[in-house]
């Protein structure tokens, strides 16, 4: 009997040690988990009726805060959870099934906590709800990462949508799978973002143009070797039909071991830049074309031009000699007019004077002979010519005219139209009087400033002859036919000043 009752003691040691093994072991195991464990009443306060120390981590409250007479677990439940949690745990236990669910928990502290919280509850045999098991863990850092991916997510959305492109991410594959496209997408072709995840209801492939698709996937193959960003143009083909034009810029993904992961990029359409471009071409092309005739039509009326041209310079040419040879010829009966008036008071009274004054106007009347052809003659002749021609005035008027000469050696070379003196002297006897003791005083000057100087004091006649001004007019013409620089006429209070100008046969004017 002893040996039999020592026999049981030791079996029931060993169990007792084992229990207490199994107890420890289910101890620690406990411990080590990251949240608590509880058993409750199945009621809408859910008294515990045991909870491990964990619970002071995740809550702040020990463990017999919630035991025993302490607070209910629904009291640290955030108010604005509680009702949710309530349906969530009565409708799983109504129905003997698990439940799992996340709520907020208000800490000692005040702080707010997020749990995870999943468990089920223990019958009796008749199916009546005896406890509630579960476990509780804290997931503040994990609900913290998910507001800030919801945040990153809603920032890249409205980024995304705010693009004129739609961004996009794609396998380098056959087809380009898209795993990634902005909603921008859809107003592009027609088709929404889902259409294309993961080739859903359309391949990219399929919508780009027959014709490009293999340049498309040329250009990104050479881009994927070479590791540098693309940039393509081609056409897709929208869903309602018309052929668009697209750009999408973008560059391959690799991993470390240098593996094409994706394909990033962005899509923009472009169709209204490509018909401008291809209307600015059409325009380019069309105004090339009227230029190169607008060239041929004013070649071609330049030439008409030019030979009219030069056939109108010959006629202005021919004409104007016309005009200066007329202009000339307006000197010699003038002048002539006057010396014979002259000679023939001479031959009467004074024969020897009339013959000394026919050798003069022999010598006058042969330089306007000589001359006649020519256009201009140097000064120095001119000059030389004159003297002969003072000699006739000084037997005309008997010293009334007094004529003074003042030009400078280096002045004699330049060039004036044939008998220009003569004519301003003609002129200047022609509207003044004069006598012995009033004469009239012609200076002719030449200094260097380019023009030859007649200067004549004014004593006006009393009755003024009608003047026709052929004499001033006719110098006027002939140096406008040959030179740009022009006769100066001046009348002062007391004298009168012609300035004609001296030329060089540079400044001939090169039409004439």
């Amino acid at each position: 009997l002893n040996a039999k009752l020592e026999e049981e003691i030791e079996a029931r040691d060993a169990i007792t040690a084992q229990l207490k093994a199994n107890k420890e072991q289910i101890k620690s195991i406990i411990s080590n988990l990251i949240g608590f464990t509880y058993r409750c009443l199945p009621d809408e306060e859910w008294k515990m009726l045991f909870i491990t120390d964990q619970v002071e981590d995740i809550t702040g409250y020990r463990p017999e805060d919630f035991t025993g007479q302490g607070r209910s677990f629904a009291s640290v439940i955030h108010p604005g959870d509680l009702g949710s949690a309530r349906a969530v745990i009565s409708e799983a236990i109504a129905g003997r099934k698990k439940f799992d669910l996340d709520y907020r928990l208000v800490k000692k502290s005040g702080e707010i906590v997020w749990v995870h919280e999943a468990g089920r509850g223990v019958y009796d045999k008749e199916g009546k709800a005896l406890f509630i098991d579960g476990i509780v863990t804290d997931i503040s850092d994990k609900k913290k990462a998910e507001e800030k991916l919801r945040e990153t997510r809603t920032l890249v959305k409205n980024l995304t949508s705010n693009l004129t492109g739609a961004v996009s991410r794609s396998l380098y594959d056959e087809h380009f799978t898209t795993k990634y496209y902005s909603e921008k997408i859809f107003d592009i072709t027609g088709y929404s973002a889902e259409d294309f995840i993961d080739n859903k209801n359309v391949r990219f492939t399929d919508i780009i143009y027959h014709e490009d698709l293999e340049t498309v996937r040329e250009q990104i193959r050479e881009s994927v070797i070479n590791n540098k960003p693309y940039s393509l143009e081609f056409r897709l083909i929208h869903k309602n039909g018309p052929v668009i034009w697209v750009q999408e810029n973008g560059r391959p993904v690799f991993d470390k071991a240098g593996n094409t992961l994706y394909l990033d990029g962005i899509t923009m359409e472009i169709t209204e830049k490509k018909n401008s471009e291809q209307a600015l071409l059409y325009a380019k092309q069309e105004l090339e074309r009227l230029n190169r005739q607008l060239e041929k039509t004013v070649e071609e009326r330049t030439a008409k031009l030019t030979k009219a041209n030069t056939q109108l310079l010959k006629l202005q040419k021919e004409n104007l000699q016309s005009q200066f040879e007329v202009l000339k010829q307006q000197v010699n009966p003038h002048f002539l007019f006057n010396s014979l008036n002259v000679l023939t008071s001479l031959i009467k009274v004074d024969p020897d004077l009339a013959e000394m004054f026919t050798e003069k106007l022999s010598k006058v009347y042969r330089y306007v002979l000589e001359n006649k052809e020519k256009d201009l003659v140097t000064l120095g002749t001119e000059l030389d010519f004159i003297k002969a021609y003072l000699f006739l005035l000084n037997i005309r008027f008997a010293g009334k005219v007094q004529v003074k000469t003042d030009v400078a050696d280096a002045e004699t070379d330049k060039q004036v139209v044939p008998m220009a003196l003569q004519l301003l002297i003609e002129n200047a006897i022609k509207h003044n009087t004069f006598s012995r003791k009033s004469p009239l005083n012609i200076e002719i000057s030449a200094q260097g400033t380019g023009y030859l100087a007649v200067v004549n004091n004014l004593q006006n006649r009393k009755t003024q002859m009608t003047s026709t001004g052929v004499g001033l007019i006719n110098i006027s013409k002939r140096y406008s036919l040959l030179s740009d620089a022009q006769p100066v006429f001046e009348m002062g209070r007391k004298e009168f000043i012609a300035r004609i100008p001296l030329l060089d046969h540079d400044y001939i004017k090169d039409e004439y």
